[in-house]
């Protein structure tokens, strides 16, 4: 099977096909052109396919404890791969892991070269987690009102020390990122767009669980 990824730039446009080999199944990613912007590049990948559980799935049936001791190892693996390489992918993420049934944390789905720092991979998978598990956990199972309370109540299961700003200093880069890869929805400039961009990121921020 062949998969494209689509709302994308078209230098941004990855080619995902899944095939066996040596009766093993295996994902291998191509990207459908040379594409660097900035810190964005993307990268071939060869991935094996990881028996096991989505995070995002097991984390909407965890509780604080097991989700804090799972948060906890996947900042202590991308500390480990900061240290290993200087750089971390964007997309060492909780949503880009998989957990094996000896729970353990296996990374899946890697599309984009190393190019930040571990602070900020942790800081936008704790935004992008909670962004995901608002909508599939009911909010009685949480003590806090809105996406961006869960994302700090996010960092503190982890163990992760936050400015705080840090919220506000992440959508600003994310919206940039966004805005460099993905599609625009309407005409306009460039500055325009990544304010669009801004403005949906924050507006997930401030949702009210429900």
């Amino acid at each position: 099977a062949v998969y494209h990824s689509t709302g994308r730039r078209r230098a941004f446009r990855m080619t995902s096909t899944v095939q066996i080999r040596d009766g093993a199944t295996e994902i291998v990613r191509r990207p459908r052109a040379s594409a660097v912007n900035g810190e964005m590049t993307l990268v071939a990948s060869t991935e094996p396919v990881v028996e096991g559980v989505d995070f995002l799935d097991w984390a909407a049936a965890a509780d604080d404890e097991l989700l804090g001791t799972a948060l906890r190892a996947w900042v202590r693996m991308v500390r480990e791969r900061e240290e290993q390489d200087g750089r971390v992918s964007p997309d060492l993420v909780p949503h880009n892991l998989m957990v094996t049934p000896s729970t353990e944390l296996v990374v899946v789905d890697q599309e984009w070269a190393a190019s930040v720092d571990g602070d900020r991979a942790v800081q936008r998978g704790l935004f992008w987690l909670a962004a995901r598990l608002s909508q599939r956990v009911p909010p009685t199972r949480w003590s806090v009102a809105t996406v961006g309370e869960l994302a700090a109540h996010l960092a503190a299961l982890a163990e992760v020390a936050v400015a705080p700003d840090w919220l506000t200093a992440l959508v600003h880069e994310e919206a940039r990122i966004q805005a460099a890869v993905q599609l625009p929805s309407s005409a306009g400039t460039t500055d325009e767009f990544i304010a669009a961009c801004e403005r949906d990121l924050a507006e997930v921020l401030g949702t009210t669980l429900e």
